[in-house]
């Protein structure tokens, strides 16, 4: 009842309760890459970063993609992924959906990659073979799927619109 009283003081003196406020989610991706001198998985927090050597917590060398089978690599920072990729995969052409993957947060869609060079290390460049994006994108309307801890008051939740809705916790 306090709070119900609150509200509507706060609406009328037009002073506004915390609302609702978008944020674009960024999209996580792990890239299976060939560096000529090796093979590796380079996770990124952020795909819109991935032109740079991702560090050594967030790559995993493996000795092959394991075409027609699944496979896992251990990250430096623990993380393990799985994935399973088509018999075919190689032979499939860019953007074409070829397997998937999990690393214990979350599943991911696993698609052929075009080949290109993410990045130059000790003179050897990196091309991304294949692509791995998770699939949290569109899961969740009214906030079923929360995808941060209450915290601070709020509570982050994903919506239909690849973006992260931050509501706030009444009462928090």
């Amino acid at each position: 009842m306090q709070f119900t009283k609150l509200a509507i003081v706060a609406l009328l003196s037009g002073v506004g309760l915390a609302s609702p406020t978008l944020s674009k989610r960024v999209r996580e991706s792990i890239h299976m890459v060939n560096c000529g001198s090796h093979l590796a998985l380079d996770f990124y927090a952020d795909d819109t970063l991935d032109n740079v050597f991702p560090g050594s917590n967030n790559e995993c060398i493996v000795s092959s993609f394991q075409e027609g089978g699944g496979g896992s690599c251990t990250f430096g920072s623990g993380v393990t992924f799985s994935w399973n990729l088509n018999k075919d995969a190689a032979s499939q052409s860019g953007s074409t959906q070829v397997g998937g993957g999990f690393n214990g947060f979350h599943t991911f869609n696993c698609f052929r990659d075009d080949d290109h060079t993410l990045y130059t290390r000790n003179g050897d460049s990196c091309n991304s073979k294949y692509v791995c994006f998770d699939t949290l994108f569109g899961i969740s309307e009214n906030c079923a799927q929360r995808v941060t801890p209450p915290s601070h008051g709020y509570v982050a939740c994903l919506n239909s619109l690849d973006a992260r809705l931050i509501l706030p916790i009444i009462g928090g």
